[in-house]
This record gives structure tokens, C-alpha cells and sequence, in this order.
């Protein structure tokens, strides 16, 4: 399993690599790789000592009975979630952008690959602005329903490139036409004039 960690996601919530590792293998429900990894790390006793209380005070991890030693009974809290998938607006982008598409050689492509970058590119990009954000899927709905008219998704980019070279940019002209002339809605037929 590859883990991708911002380092910059770390500094401001003052996590360590290793307890985001934690988190994130929880959150994933990976329980027997979390085993693994603190066997190999030699961090079992520390994980259940220190870890787990801290993780709690800090509001990523909901209580632990101790004394279950229970893996399978780890939550994480919806503060991590929101952490790593930028709350709602990232998680809206990924169920809106398609899952997988067949590639011209007949190859399947899964596009929403590299959450976590995406995920921090995209933070950055909005900045928490709930416009922009509304933009980009208006631009996003746009370019999902033209490539599906003209058989052109099977070269629909993977959401992190999609992102980081802001592909939506070229729909958004189309978008500002398509919504001033739906925002005209108080026109009734034949009352607009060309």
C-alpha cells in the first residue's frame, strides 16, 4: 500500500508521520496491515501506551478500551476524515469525476488514483472558496457530458493531473454562456431577443 504524506498536513496538525500512518490505515479499515506495520516498526506497545491517548486528545481517533486490545474497534473521527479529504467539496469532486474509463487500447484506466495529492492540490486551489469550487463542477459536468457525446472519455485525464494542470479552464467559457443564459429564467418563450 502506497501512503503519500504531506508534509505540510503535518506541520499545521503537529501529527508525526507515524501517527498518520495510524490514522490512515485505520480509516482505509486496513486492520491487519496496521498490525504488521507496528510489529515491524517495534511500536506495538507504544501504539497502545501512548499513540491511542494521544491520537484521542487530539480528536482523530474516538475512545479505546484498553483492555480489549480489540483493532477492529478503532474509529477514526470525522476531523480526520475531513483532514485528508478537504471536507465535503474535495469528496463532492471525487463522486462527480468517473471512476475508470476504457482507454483507446481497450485497456481500463482508473482516474481517481492519488487521493491524497489531488486532495492537497485541490485544497490549495479552491482555498476553502465554495464559488470556485461550484465552478469547477459546473466545468467538470460540462466536460463529462460533451466527451460523452463526441466518444472522447476514453482520454479523460486522472483527477490529479486533471487538477494540477486545471483542465476545467477550458470549459469555462461554455459554462459562463450555458449559465447567463439559464439565469435568465424570469424570460418567458419568445421574449428573448438575438
Amino acid at each position: 500500500m502506497l501512503i503519500t504524506l504531506d508534509t505540510e498536513l503535518l506541520i499545521t496538525t503537529q501529527l508525526t508521520g507515524h501517527q498518520f500512518i495510524i490514522l490512515y490505515l485505520i480509516k482505509e479499515n486496513e486492520i491487519d496491515k496496521l498490525r504488521k506495520y507496528l510489529k515491524a516498526v517495534d511500536k506495538l506497545n507504544q501504539f497502545i501506551e501512548h499513540d491511542v491517548y494521544k491520537l484521542i486528545e487530539m480528536g482523530f481517533l474516538l475512545s479505546f478500551r484498553k483492555e480489549a486490545y480489540d483493532f477492529n474497534n478503532l474509529k477514526i473521527t470525522e476531523n480526520f476524515t475531513k483532514l485528508i479529504c478537504g471536507g465535503n467539496m474535495f469528496q463532492e469532486l471525487v463522486e462527480t469525476y468517473p471512476k475508470s474509463v476504457t482507454r483507446p487500447d481497450g485497456n481500463i484506466d482508473y482516474l481517481l488514483t492519488d487521493l491524497l495529492k489531488a486532495n492537497s492540490t485541490y485544497t490549495k486551489l479552491t482555498q476553502n472558496n465554495k464559488a470556485l469550487h461550484e465552478h469547477i463542477l459546473h466545468c467538470l459536468r460540462e466536460e463529462i457530458e460533451q466527451k460523452e457525446e463526441t466518444d472522447t472519455m476514453k482520454f479523460m485525464k486522472r483527477l490529479p493531473k486533471w487538477i494540477s494542470e486545471r483542465s476545467w479552464e477550458s470549459y469555462s467559457e461554455q459554462v459562463r454562456d450555458l449559465q447567463s443564459v439559464t439565469g435568465n429564467s424570469s424570460l418567458g418563450y419568445g421574449e428573448h431577443i438575438e
